[in-house]
């Protein structure tokens, strides 16, 4: 593949991924597996699923389906920063980096609360060696998220939440407490 073709391959994607954003079909899709795979035990939001440029971590259908030489620029190993640089203007589509980096981690939970009927009894988010990890405000007390995690870990059979956390002042601040739960 030709770097000319692989530059339109790419925004082509891009394009894709955008529609995927403003449709949901991403949040969509998310539900239908729960639905219809009954054996999912583990979900893991990563951004390394790429891996290395012809060599991905994990084998996902659209990876699989590149073109044979599709070169491509690989995503930033962050996947919570607020700072993340998309090929779309997120001005000119009414929604923030913000509020697409923290999607997925928001949108995951809150599908698994949502929906009795699954047998997902391990949450993780991978690259805590890439990432400064998880923004400590996205479980403030009264958020959704806070919610729907408690409301996931507390499942009969619930086995595994893994995921870094990032304080962003101190913990007295942040209402949490000074030592471990029991």
């Amino acid at each position: 593949m030709t770097p000319e073709d692989s530059c339109a391959y790419y925004y082509s994607l891009a394009d894709q991924q955008h529609q995927v954003h403003v449709s949901r079909a991403d949040i969509d899709a998310f539900v239908y597996a729960l639905e219809r795979f009954p054996s999912l035990s583990r979900v893991t939001i990563t951004s390394r699923a790429h891996g290395r440029l012809f060599m991905p971590r994990y084998e996902t259908p659209m990876i699989r389906a590149f073109p044979y030489g599709f070169v491509y620029p690989l995503p930033a190993h962050r996947v919570f920063d607020t700072d993340t640089d998309f090929l779309w203007d997120p001005k000119e589509l009414s929604v923030t980096p913000k509020l697409i980096t923290r999607r997925v981690f928001c949108s995951a939970p809150r599908m698994l609360a949502k929906r009795e009927k699954h047998k997902v009894v391990e949450f993780v988010v991978e690259d805590h060696a890439y990432t400064d990890g998880v923004n400590i405000d996205l479980f403030d007390s009264t958020g959704y998220t806070y919610a729907n995690v408690i409301s996931r870990i507390q499942k009969p059979g619930f086995s595994r939440l893994e995921l870094s956390i990032r304080t962003t002042r101190f913990l007295r601040s942040s209402g949490l407490p000074d030592k471990p739960l029991d």
